[in-house]
């Protein structure tokens, strides 16, 4: 408790602060995450997302040398109700959830979309569990694409999106899962109904039971007054997305099968069935057979949930459609920042986006989108060295391979030239484009003096017109 004779007077305006610690992978104490606030008939609900969330960033911190990592964290992140931003200073990536965006406008004098507002101000006067479907969630006419193999999931999602069978949508991470499920809700009679979303992998083991299927009060120490329902519950007549089901504990599988078998619900702590028309949507990354075989996942629940599969491609197999969403996020992102004009984008800009391999799918392509965005100088185009550093030396090895076969081409048509000589010459001239011709630049990126480049300049006069 604030003691108002211990603090200023412009300290004494919250009530409550609730604390747990964090631990490493020995158990030992490295710090604590604290929440302070005013309302103090908040109290118990307060103590919960504390233990919460101490109990994710343990769970983080044991996975921190592990792939995919980074995904983890902006997950929990984007699952707080509360503003928030994450900056990564290995890589100088920056991300941040809907909450912090719109509060961020809200702090800058501007006027969010009348969308966003809706969802900020509705998510903050009502709970999770409570709260009504809201406007702005996604439709089929959002999923940006051309390519035949994304035109497939949409036409199998539009017709499924009529029945209220479960589905299981495949994709790797960045594809977008979630997106889909919901253009799946939106397109289905049950689109003025709840559409609540769970990340399976995200939540601690010990607390996906009480998060699905919900308690009654007095069925655990420290469980709330009055109980809690359960996403499931929360979800009747609706949909309920549960995204990662690969991580589900094997024990709320068989929970879950029975919720499909009957649609029934049972409360932790309680002997008394609930109906509910709740529709499941899965998505996954894994093969749930594969994982079957390996004792970790539920064969019978999983044909439970595959009564329709959808697989989503990934964004290295749909090449025409890599530039069609750079144009998307780029006017997206000039809107956002206020740049004024129509960004446009230099030829080897657009080169080393068709040439990487894009791991983390449209989603890595959208934050490099807006990190080049906001490192764009007014009037400049889009460049190469705007992008993040694993695209621009991806684009660098790609040009390299290039360079190498033209030289083999050329020599062979010019063998009294010297192989290497007529390679030196090709590598400086790309070097020279890539830099614009600034001498100094192409001297520090090729290791060599000023006074090297020059020399080559007087001695093979093409190189002067790169400049």
């Amino acid at each position: 408790m604030v003691n108002s004779l211990r603090y200023q007077n412009h300290s004494h305006i919250y009530g409550i602060n609730v604390a747990a610690p964090l631990h490493n992978q020995k158990g030992e104490t490295l710090g604590a995450i604290s929440i302070t606030q005013q309302d103090v008939s908040k109290a118990q609900e307060t103590y919960w997302l504390v233990i919460y969330l101490s109990r994710v960033l343990d769970n983080l911190y044991l996975d921190a040398n592990q792939p995919h990592y980074e995904e983890k964290v902006k997950k929990i992140i984007d699952l707080l109700p509360i503003g928030i931003t994450y900056l990564n200073d290995n890589n100088g990536d920056i991300h941040y959830n809907e909450k912090f965006s719109v509060l961020t406008e809200l702090s800058q004098g501007k006027e969010p979309s009348k969308q966003r507002t809706r969802q900020f101000l509705v998510s903050t006067t009502l709970s999770k569990e409570t709260r009504p479907k809201i406007e702005g969630l996604f439709t089929f006419k959002d999923i940006i694409g051309n390519c035949q193999s994304l035109d497939d999931a949409k036409e199998i999602g539009k017709r499924v999106a009529e029945t209220s069978v479960p589905v299981l949508i495949y994709g790797e991470n960045g594809t977008g899962k979630e997106m889909f499920a919901q253009a799946i809700h939106e397109n289905s009679p049950r689109r003025e109904k709840p559409f609540i979303a769970i990340n399976c992998g995200a939540i601690p083991a010990e607390l996906v039971e009480s998060e699905l299927f919900g308690y009654e009060e007095g069925s655990f120490t420290g469980a709330l007054k009055g109980g809690k329902i359960g996403k499931i519950e929360a979800a009747n007549e609706g949909t309920l997305f549960l995204d990662e089901i690969e991580s589900m504990p094997v024990q709320d599988q068989i929970k879950l099968l029975r919720v499909l078998s009957t649609g029934k619900v049972q409360r932790i702590g309680s002997t008394k069935e609930i109906s509910v028309d709740t529709r499941i949507i899965s998505a996954t990354k894994k093969d749930l057979l594969e994982e079957s075989d390996k004792g970790f996942f539920r064969e019978d629940l999983y044909f439970r949930i595959s009564t329709f599969i959808i697989e989503l491609p990934p964004l290295r197999e749909r090449d025409e459609d890599i530039m069609i969403l750079a144009e998307e996020f780029a006017t997206k992102f000039s809107r956002k920042y206020n740049m004024g004009y129509n960004v446009e984008m230099e030829p080897d800009f657009k080169e080393a986006l068709k040439n990487y391999s894009w791991r983390g799918n449209v989603r890595e392509l959208e934050h490099a989108m807006e990190r080049a965005i906001i490192l764009l100088d007014k009037d400049t185009k889009l460049k190469v060295e705007h992008l993040p550093k694993r695209i621009k030396e991806n684009y660098n090895k790609y040009l390299a391979q290039g360079i190498v076969g033209d030289v083999l081409y050329q020599w062979d048509k010019k063998s009294e030239q010297g192989l290497l000589a007529m390679a030196e010459v090709m590598i400086i001239e790309h070097v020279l484009k890539i830099t614009g011709g600034n001498v100094s630049a192409a001297a520090e990126k090729l290791g060599i003096t000023r006074r090297t480049i020059y020399n080559k300049l007087q001695e093979f006069p093409e190189l002067r017109t790169v400049r």
